[in-house]
């Protein structure tokens, strides 16, 4: 009877230790967010869209959402720690052009007590130059001890050459890995394209101070893969989600090379979402890889 006694009053004494160190934990978690905004494209000069996160929050991932018809993207570009770029071209003639891209932003919500935190990032970029109807592999890695959370690409045509259009990149693949993300640019215009890829990372640890000690909080990532079944007749969209407990943060994806399918767009939505977006415009159903980068909400200042 003791001994059962004993064992209740333990468990007792334990389910009042979580429930008093668990909302401790949660106001210590990461808080992730996301700013959306659209723009009026012009038919004659190319559009810059500047999507800053606010003050005390920095940018881990950027994506185009929407465009109308005739608009297309040109550039994603994160620079400074809270800014993501964003560049379009319209067609002239085009009806009401516009475009929304959005950002996902991360601010900390430390603990009482914690202070003076720190985070770090960087973008790392690679340049290279990718031929007339020619296809190339890219891998932008970050340093040592940061995770890779977000990617964009910017390109620079050199004019038309015969016929064929140029200054035209397709991203046939955007491979994420933890600590940066392969991919696969192909070029079907006539004329050599100079193509910068970039990656967001983060820090994998940042620091503060609680009661004058040191405290720190590890980001954890995950990168779930999808694989799905693309039908031909026009534009196809897949969607898929990360793991309860993530929030969502880019959206990657591989194509095989010899498909006649090309990828339109891939970004996050909602909390743990990601949609991905193909044309499709004939032939046989085709299978595609997509990938989400997914930031583990349960980490905090220990």
């Amino acid at each position: 009877m003791g001994g059962a006694e004993t064992r209740v009053l333990a468990c007792g004494a334990l389910a009042a230790a979580l429930a008093l160190a668990l909302p401790a934990l949660a106001s210590a978690n990461p808080a992730p967010f996301s700013i959306t905004k659209g723009v009026k494209v012009s038919t004659t000069d190319p559009t810059t869209l500047v999507i800053d996160c606010p003050r005390g929050a920095t940018a881990l991932a950027g994506a185009v959402v929407s465009t109308s018809t005739g608009v297309t993207p040109r550039d994603s570009m994160p620079t400074d720690s809270p800014r993501w770029v964003f560049r379009f071209t319209a067609l002239a003639g085009s009806p009401n052009p516009r475009a929304r891209a959005s950002v996902r932003c991360l601010r900390l919500d430390p603990a009482p007590g914690v202070r003076r935190w720190k985070l770090g990032n960087f973008t790392g970029t690679r340049t290279v130059r990718v031929g007339a109807l020619a296809t190339r592999r890219v891998r932008v890695r970050c340093l040592s001890g940061y995770v890779a959370t977000g990617y964009g690409i910017s390109r620079t045509g050199t004019g038309p050459v015969g016929p064929l259009p140029s200054g035209d990149i397709r991203v046939a693949a955007a491979i994420p890995s933890p600590s940066g993300f392969t991919f696969r640019l192909e070029n079907p215009g006539g004329a050599m394209v100079r193509v910068t890829a970039r990656v967001r990372c983060l820090s994998r640890m940042a620091s503060a101070t609680r009661n004058g000690a040191t405290v720190t909080q590890r980001f954890e990532t995950r990168r779930p893969r999808f694989s799905d079944l693309v039908k031909s007749g026009g534009s196809r969209v897949v969607r898929h989600r990360c793991p309860s407990g993530h929030y969502s943060l880019a959206g990657g994806l591989s194509l095989t090379a010899a498909d006649d399918i090309f990828s339109t767009g891939a970004h996050a939505s909602g909390r743990r979402g990601g949609s991905w977006s193909f044309d499709h415009p004939a032939g046989k159903a085709q299978r595609v890889r997509t990938y989400l980068t997914c930031l583990s909400l349960r980490t905090g200042f220990r």
